[in-house]
């Protein structure tokens, strides 16, 4: 049993790339969403429109999932370790860095 309910993305008016992802109704499927809403980036409400990339359901479940990780702070240690794997791997944290995450870590 799949939703029809249309998933779409709000881009920011300012131009940051900050995003929300929703949903709305099939009826509304010729009528383009704005709202306005907060972004972070420039610390103030802006309009938000929908912007014409689809967007598929696992991605906004993704989406989702991280943003109430964020809001929450339950399951942010896989992230942590994804975040740290990737950026090890580039070589982006000097091993200083990664030397006070890990005690920081045994600390708590």
């Amino acid at each position: 049993h799949h939703s029809k309910r249309i998933v779409v993305r709000l881009e920011s008016a300012a131009q940051t790339g900050y995003f929300y992802i929703t949903e709305k109704s099939p009826l509304k499927k010729d009528y383009k969403l704005a709202f306005r809403k907060y972004d972070p980036l420039v610390n103030a409400r802006v309009m938000f429109y929908e912007s014409p990339n689809l967007v598929s359901r696992r991605k906004m479940m993704k989406h989702k999932t991280r943003q109430s990780i964020r809001w929450t702070g339950r399951g942010i240690e896989p992230l942590i370790r994804q975040a740290q794997v990737k950026m090890d791997r580039k070589g982006l944290i000097p091993a200083t860095w990664m030397e006070r995450i890990q005690s920081g870590q045994q600390q708590q």
